[in-house]
């Protein structure tokens, strides 16, 4: 016997899709205009709505926002998170397990993600601290493989860390993931000494300057550094003006056959992460200043 469902069950694989499609109906029906660069951002005079399954950030002005809660509040049976304010006289906000404190005073917001290094750091204690996140030369003889149930879980935690807020830990997370299939006692040293890195450097925090509108993209890469599969890795950030807004360690699909090769697919890389950034940022802007052209890109 099969049944078929009226209504979408929590849980279920379907149910983040349909929702979403709910909302952005809603959303549509109510005067707002989804993003063309990305489609989980909606904007209507000069507020920027992101939405991510159920939890929903705005972005505006007060008057603005609260008139927007109010019509979220009558549809829905959803509440609102109201910033805290710090000893700082800033405010503090939380989404997505990140924390973002905003000063007004010297126009910068602040981005970290304390509870989840407090809870990598109970689950994997360190020892003893350290000053970089990865030893400069590994060792290749510890490469037998061993047995850790709890290494995926392990490594999704910093993939997390390094993704949201702390960009000094992208190139050893990449490292550690290469390996979640089979664990090696040199993956387990790297992540031990990432571990001791982080406890050492758990209140570090990236902060987001108000400055001018300008995009600058930079991009690296090894040659053949993996020496299993002699694939390179490829590095690159973007700011703007003289905030990191964008960063990535990633190793290549294909095997390079020069260093300019892997140079050139590392700039290839950061080139369409820039193109995108550049689309979504002019957009955002066009709606909250009604000027697009206040972005500019660098020459680099």
């Amino acid at each position: 016997m099969v049944w078929r469902l009226r209504r979408a069950l929590y849980g279920l694989r379907s149910a983040p899709s349909l929702w979403f499609n709910h909302v952005k109906a809603t959303l549509l029906k109510d005067g707002w205009t989804q993003s063309k660069f990305e489609y989980c951002c909606f904007y209507k005079d000069g507020v920027t709505a992101l939405v991510y399954v159920d939890d929903i950030l705005l972005i505006g002005n007060d008057e603005k926002i609260s008139s927007v809660e109010k019509s979220f509040t009558e549809r829905y049976d959803c509440k609102t998170i109201a910033p805290e304010k710090t000893k700082h006289n800033s405010l503090k906000y939380e989404f997505l397990g990140l924390e973002l404190d905003y000063s007004k005073e010297n126009k910068t917001v602040s981005i970290h993600q304390p509870k989840l290094i407090e809870k990598v750091l109970k689950d994997f204690p360190a020892t003893k601290s350290a000053r970089s996140p990865i030893a400069a030369h590994l060792n290749a003889a510890n490469d037998s493989p061993v047995t850790a149930l709890n290494y995926r879980s392990f490594v999704g935690s910093l993939m997390y860390l390094s993704t949201g807020s702390r960009p000094d830990l992208a190139f050893a997370v990449q490292f550690l993931s290469k390996s979640l299939d089979c664990p090696t006692e040199q993956s387990f040293a790297v992540g031990k000494r990432l571990v001791e890195y982080l406890s050492a450097t758990r209140n570090k925090t990236l902060v987001l300057r108000d400055s001018e509108k300008k995009l600058t993209a930079y991009s690296d890469s090894d040659w053949a550094a993996c020496k299993k599969t002699r694939k390179s890795i490829s590095g690159g950030c973007i700011f703007a003006g003289k905030s990191l807004i964008y960063w990535r360690s990633k190793q290549q699909d294909t095997v390079s056959l020069s260093s300019c090769e892997a140079e050139y697919i590392s700039a290839c890389e950061i080139a369409k992460e820039l193109s995108y950034l550049q689309n979504l940022y002019g957009e955002l802007l066009q709606n909250m200043y009604g000027n697009s052209k206040l972005v500019k890109t660098k020459k680099n």
